[in-house]
């Protein structure tokens, strides 16, 4: 019966040393906003655990105007982004309509002003609730009539009526039909530009101007004159409208400076409180007959405990994992991407005597903001090639393609230098890879093959 009690007890301090575990661990995973919500959350459902913030700490209104006016997506803050800029892909900032309404808000407006029939402003409702997030409509006329039991003639009246709406482009049902109703609206009258939209938009793609010259009898400068029109146009009308998708707010676990000409990590640990106990609840429970009480309080002290060391050991174990960071990539954030040094994340773990699942959770989803910009700490993990000048020496592949991108940056325009020429230069460099790795890279950068980036005179 001894037995049985122990081998009980024994479980049950294991399945609390578990969830105690995996509470530690989801705390770990946690970006620094989500652990700030998570707090707040924690202290509102236990009256036993405190948050306290120092005199300079940000307060509630003042953290939230910070996540307002630094807000930032994901995907905007990419680590590549140095490598990816192009400045004659990338859309003028200029360009974009700072509003909050919706895309379909905005057509809505328009539409009260349409002298059209009840059904016909009905039908352009069903279309506008059904255009997709780049303003396209993807459904067919002919379902749409089946939807709504009307005549075919009624809905593409009514879909002709929208595309004469703000901003030009909406509700075409292909890029052509959008280009096109862009000519339309502008008053362009030219039968080769709109052949070349009809027919020859891929052409375009693959950089085969030749062909479209040849094609149309045209010469080089009148197709160079062509495509500069077209890329005028909006290929997606709902650039600039809200769209619904959720931002993903980003502040960085640290800031890492260079000092003096050392290389400074300064946690942002002034976003967090600090966490206590409350001890005048905890001593007036013990002070209380009541065991309910006594067990309730007794219960909440141990969460508030766990949550607490739980945090705390988030704190030290990030901190530890960017200490390192820092002392590794020290010439990185000192000098650019071209220094970053391969890293992964099994020689971080064994330094630091932890395991490699510990580190994967302490980078997940997390950033620091550094003097090249924001960075996702996951991105400085990168793998190596060996160098030819040294077996010894590994060089990451970030700033394989840093090397890569600095000479397309530098070719002659003319002529363009293929994959190949670029794997010779880069043997020069000490870096021996193959062609096929050359292109793999190059199409990680976004950068297209040569014949693409070819430029005519």
């Amino acid at each position: 019966m001894r037995l049985n009690t122990s081998q009980g007890l024994a479980q049950q301090q294991k399945q609390i040393l578990t969830t105690q575990m995996r509470h530690s661990l989801q705390i770990l995973e946690m970006p620094i906003v989500d652990l700030k919500m998570d707090i707040s959350k924690k202290v509102e459902e236990n009256p036993l655990l405190e948050a306290h913030y120092e005199a300079d700490h940000p307060r509630q209104d003042e953290l939230e105007k910070l996540i307002r006016d630094g807000k930032r997506t994901e995907k905007e803050y990419s680590f590549s982004d140095t490598i990816h800029y192009n400045p004659d892909k990338d859309v003028d900032p200029l360009n974009f309509v700072t509003i909050d309404k919706t895309l379909k808000d905005f057509l809505k407006e328009q539409l009260v002003d349409v002298k059209e029939s009840h059904e016909i402003k009905s039908i352009c409702i069903y279309i506008i609730e059904n255009l997709d997030k780049r303003g396209y409509l993807s459904d067919s006329v002919e379902n749409i009539a089946k939807d709504l039991h009307c005549s075919l003639q009624d809905v593409e009246y009514a879909l002709q009526c929208i595309q004469q709406f703000e901003p030009d482009g909406i509700a075409a049902r292909n890029l052509i039909e959008c280009l096109e109703i862009q000519i339309a609206k502008k008053g362009i009258e030219d039968e080769k530009l709109t052949e070349i939209i009809q027919y020859h938009l891929h052409l375009i793609a693959e950089n085969k101007l030749k062909n479209i010259a040849t094609l149309l009898n045209i010469s080089m400068e009148e197709v160079q004159e062509y495509i500069s029109i077209i890329k005028d146009f909006e290929p997606k009308p709902s650039r600039g409208f809200f769209t619904g998708d959720e931002d993903i707010y980003i502040i960085p676990e640290a800031y890492i400076e260079i000092i003096d000409g050392e290389v400074v990590l300064i946690l942002n640990d002034k976003l967090l409180p600090t966490l206590a106990i409350n001890q005048y609840y905890a001593t007036i429970a013990k002070e209380k007959a009541d065991k309910e009480a006594n067990r309730y309080v007794k219960e909440k002290l141990n969460d508030a405990k766990v949550f607490i060391k739980a945090v705390d050991l988030r704190k030290d174990t990030i901190s530890q994992v960017l200490q390192y960071i820092v002392e590794k990539q020290g010439e990185y954030f000192c000098n650019g991407l071209q220094y970053l040094k391969p890293m992964s994340i099994g020689e971080v773990a064994e330094q630091l005597h932890l395991s490699e699942s510990t580190i994967s959770r302490a980078i997940k989803e997390k950033y620091i903001l550094t003097p090249h910009g924001m960075v996702k700490i996951r991105d400085l993990f990168t793998s190596g090639i060996k160098s030819t000048g040294n077996k010894d020496d590994l060089i990451s592949t970030n700033s394989i393609m840093f090397q890569i991108k600095e000479f397309i940056d530098a070719e002659d325009k003319y002529c363009p230098l293929s994959d190949e020429a670029i794997a010779k230069a880069l043997k020069e460099n000490g870096v021996k890879i193959a062609r096929r790795t050359v292109a793999k890279y190059r199409e990680e950068l976004e950068i297209p093959s040569s014949s693409k980036r070819k430029q005519y005179k």
